[in-house]
């Protein structure tokens, strides 16, 4: 019977530390278990912010697409602009090489003013009559190239002309170049005119 008593005693306590073994793995496994439970929670919290930041990320691609869409609209528009404005540059350029061409060609002489009294062009009969070129005097202020013109009856008569607006003509002796001119002056509705 002692035997028995010392197996009974040896399976007790066997039982014991298997019961104590079986506590401890039952508190590590319940310990792990919260841990992924925790990180469960933390992996749905992380999953819905990231599902917030994709929500947002769609909505900032669909602005984004819009700014795309507009920015490719204006730029269309001003390429179109850009087609038009070189279209009317040509037509310009056109338009005004007719014109130059217009006025080199008629015999009497000719010279255009701006509102700053800046000559602004000379025509060929015009170098002939006044015995400069025209390189020589467009850009120039009228009075500096031909300062006897101030106090000269063709000095009022510019000067009409660019104030008033109207059209005159005078024949009148003129020192600097000891003869007489016939200038016809017809202001132009933008300021300056043309003798």
């Amino acid at each position: 019977m002692r035997r028995v008593g010392a197996v009974a005693v040896g399976l007790a306590e066997a039982l014991l530390r298997a019961n104590a073994e079986l506590q401890t793995v039952n508190a590590e496994l319940q310990a792990a278990n919260e841990q992924l439970q925790q990180q469960q929670v933390e992996l749905e919290h992380t999953n819905q912010q990231l599902q917030e930041q994709q929500t947002e990320l769609e909505a900032q691609a669909g602005e984004l697409e819009a700014q795309q869409q507009a920015l490719l609209e204006q730029a269309a528009e001003l390429e179109a602009q850009a087609e038009a404005l070189h279209e009317a540059n040509a037509a310009l350029v056109g338009s005004e090489r007719r014109a130059r061409l217009l006025l080199d060609s008629i015999a009497d002489g000719f010279f255009a003013i701006g509102p700053d009294w800046r000559i602004t062009f000379v025509n060929p009969a015009a170098e002939t009559i006044l015995g400069q070129s025209a390189a020589a005097l467009v850009g120039r202020e009228l009075w500096e190239a031909y300062p006897g013109l101030l106090g000269s009856p063709f000095e009022g008569l510019y000067r009409r002309a660019m104030a008033e607006g109207t059209r005159e003509d005078l024949v009148a002796h003129y020192p600097d170049h000891d003869r007489y001119y016939h200038v016809a002056v017809y202001p132009h509705p933008a300021g300056g005119g043309a003798p």
